[in-house]
């Protein structure tokens, strides 16, 4: 009976699809003032309803001219509205029901993650194109907007070149959406306005070396209102041998404010707490004005790359974390440091005060204060091969989300599934459980 129930619900959400693609809006939804949780994730809470992506789909399966808005059900956008619980309902045999398509185009990719801002989902999805000799180019990206209920759909910027060298962040400063992409020695700003359809498509600055800015969706500081970027100074045109540190306001108004010049190269990482994250000398260092800067490892960066940047706390620097020698250790200083933990494989996150790891020989996820205090809780109990990377997985502090294959089905696709933490069913275990909806070539049929 449960395989009957599924394909059902499978078939439902054919024609929800088709609404869905004609524009029709969903009925329902979040108040306009409820609460975000999650930005830049596989799922996004407003209020009780939580907006997801369904299933990972490869950009590499895209056709040519293929996944226009309206094609796609599997790795669309969903949403359903969470139980008093704070878990998504399920029907007598403990399939999830509720979930209804928002957005019919492919969002689970490879760099896949959705944004809410006002009444808006922000995303982006792959898509591939012929060149002038009509050899397939794939992994490129369109930016799109769709409104919370389905309609309204939008293409806001579409990048027909991308450089391996690409890193996008979104941003809200005050009535506008900040669309930051770096595409090889270039930084854009697409900026929309959350109470009008205006989008404008500008350029920051060109020719850059490395760049940084705030992965934060909401900055209220004007110290990371700024995209942050080196570029080669000569002595024709500058009159030195090296590099400039420059910057750019998201919305264009400042542009190639020259903050500080180095004749030795410099690499800009990150931007959090009104601290910029750079390599100098193979060493890391931040700073808060290019006057003084805070070392925090006497090894190089190739010991402690990546890593996961904890900001300050009451003015406090609080360093960062990092596998380390198979170990997660948090820097403070040259001096200072702590491990935490041994035998780590790879760090997935760091939330709030946690940090979330794997750990070598087990399959198991974990998480751990990275103060060192307590110990270290399992939030995940088994892991499938497609959580290996970070980018398929993500925790907003009360709920995990990656993707897996789906018991008592063909498991030819990795659906989302979430973890409420500390929620636990009746045999104690952590309570993870699919919440999307099966594709139909994934529905065993009872013989």
């Amino acid at each position: 009976m449960k395989k009957k129930l599924v394909f059902l619900a499978a078939m439902c959400l054919t024609v929800v699809m088709a609404f869905a693609g004609c524009g029709i809006a969903l009925s329902g939804g979040p108040g306009a003032n409820d609460p975000i949780y999650g930005n830049g994730s596989l799922a996004v809470r407003k209020g009780e309803w939580l907006y997801f992506v369904n299933a990972f789909k490869s950009y590499e399966t895209v056709n040519v001219n293929g996944n226009k808005f309206g094609d796609e059900k599997l790795s669309g956008i969903y949403r359903t509205k969470l139980n008093a619980n704070g878990l998504v309902e399920t029907d007598d045999d403990g399939m999830p029901v509720g979930a209804e398509l928002v957005v019919p185009q492919i969002a689970g990719y490879e760099n896949g993650g959705i944004y809410i801002f006002g009444d808006y989902i922000y995303y982006s999805t792959p898509k591939t194109l012929n060149d002038k000799t009509g050899v397939a180019q794939r992994g490129l990206y369109s930016f799109e907007r769709v409104k919370l209920d389905g309609t309204e759909h939008k293409t806001l910027y579409f990048a027909d070149n991308v450089s391996s060298n690409f890193q996008v962040v979104y941003q809200q400063v005050g009535e506008f959406v900040y669309i930051i992409i770096r595409n090889g020695t270039e930084v854009r700003s697409v900026e929309v306005g959350l109470k009008n359809d205006k989008v404008y498509n500008r350029i920051l600055a060109q020719d850059v070396v490395s760049v940084a800015f705030s992965q934060s969706d909401k900055n209220t500081s004007s110290f990371e209102q700024y995209v942050y970027y080196t570029k080669t100074a000569t002595i024709a045109d500058n009159g030195f041998d090296g590099y400039q540190i420059m910057r750019s306001k998201f919305d264009g108004s400042v542009k190639d404010d020259v903050i500080r010049s180095v004749t030795d190269n410099l690499t800009l990482n990150n931007v959090k707490n009104s601290r910029i994250y750079y390599e100098f000398g193979s060493k890391l260092y931040s700073t808060t004005n290019f006057v003084t800067s805070h070392q925090y490892a006497s090894s190089g960066t190739d010991k402690i790359t990546p890593y996961f940047v904890l900001g300050d706390q009451n003015g406090v620097n609080r360093g960062i974390v990092t596998n380390y020698e198979s170990k997660l250790v948090r820097f403070v200083s040259t001096s200072q440091y702590y491990i935490i933990e041994n035998s780590v494989s790879e760090i997935l996150t760091v939330v709030g005060e946690f940090v979330y790891f794997k750990q070598s020989g087990s399959e198991q996820v974990f998480r751990i204060r990275f103060d060192g205090s307590g110990a270290k809780e399992v939030v995940i109990n088994s892991i499938s091969l497609q959580i290996n990377s970070k980018n398929y997985f993500d925790c907003d502090g009360e709920y995990i989300f990656y993707f897996n294959t789906v018991e008592n089905s063909n498991q030819l696709f990795s659906y989302l599934h979430m973890i409420k933490i500390g929620a636990q069913n009746e045999e104690s275990e952590l309570f993870s459980k699919f919440i999307g909806v099966l594709d139909e070539t994934d529905v065993k049929v009872e013989e």
